[in-house]
């Protein structure tokens, strides 16, 4: 079972844009160590992401593509000193649509959820999930940070019905 997703950073000459092919071949499943309740240590994505370890940083939490998604979603997690040397990830970019600078390094992703309901999600994640969520941000033109609020209000007020 694999718990995160590895988004490369652009790996010329394909460009991970320019298909849905192309994008795959920028993501990969891996395994990083966790605790008995699923739970990743930060250490551990500066480990993966940089031989010796490296800072990283939360980037953003975004839904899955599928609408009915509201009691888990992904968390991105970055260099949190990435730079132009760390090479363009386009991908990861996609998660940003009014930025003004493109996403720098690579990037992990990880299943989450609220603390309310983290015990009862699996945390197995797919490339395939990962690639066609993107996928469907970048083509959709949908903006995973009002994606994000909208599910996340819809879920507090489910909540609040119960």
């Amino acid at each position: 079972m694999y718990n995160a997703v590895y988004l490369f950073p652009d790996q010329p000459p394909l460009s991970p844009l320019s298909s849905f092919e192309n994008l795959r071949f920028h993501a990969d499943c891996c395994h990083l160590p966790a605790s008995a309740d699923g739970s990743i240590a930060e250490d551990e994505y500066g480990a993966l992401m940089v031989k010796g370890g490296a800072q990283t940083k939360v980037l953003l939490d975004f839904y899955d593509r599928n609408p009915n998604a509201f009691d888990w979603y992904y968390t991105a997690h970055g260099l949190a000193d990435a730079s132009a040397l760390h090479g363009i990830n386009s991908l990861a970019s996609i998660l940003f649509p009014s930025a003004k600078t493109p996403i720098y390094g690579p990037v992990v992703v990880v299943k989450n959820a609220p603390a309310s309901v983290w015990h009862l999600q699996g945390k197995a994640v797919s490339d395939e999930g990962v690639v066609r969520t993107l996928w469907w941000y970048y083509k959709s033109g949908s903006d995973p940070d009002e994606v994000y609020k909208e599910r996340t209000l819809i879920r507090l007020f489910a909540n609040r019905s119960l």
